[in-house]
């Protein structure tokens, strides 16, 4: 690594050393000792308002699939290029209901 340059960390990758976790894809409920989620960073960059999120989603998302039961997927979607901070463009969703 060069003086000055830079060092990009994926947290994409967390959870996926097949030593801990296995070969098979997918997410197994079994697997003891998993590695603890980094989406809000660590040590001295933890994010200051993680309990906040934390908390908002805690509420929204069961709010969200109450409200929208019959929503599902509705083709592969769009997303942003895996750079760290990666997500959907465009995710469609369909109502199954009429």
């Amino acid at each position: 690594m060069p003086k000055g340059g830079i060092v990009q960390v994926l947290s994409h990758a967390v959870g996926t050393d097949p030593a801990r976790m296995g070969d098979e894809p997918g997410f197994d409920i079994e697997v003891e000792n998993r590695p603890l989620h980094s989406g809000f960073g660590g040590g001295i960059h933890h994010c200051l308002g993680h309990f906040v999120a934390r908390t908002d989603m805690a509420v929204a998302l069961p709010l969200l699939a109450q409200r929208m039961p019959d929503a599902v997927p509705d083709g592969p979607g769009e997303w942003l290029p895996v750079s760290g901070n990666t997500g959907p463009v465009r995710y469609p969703i369909r109502f199954t209901a009429p």
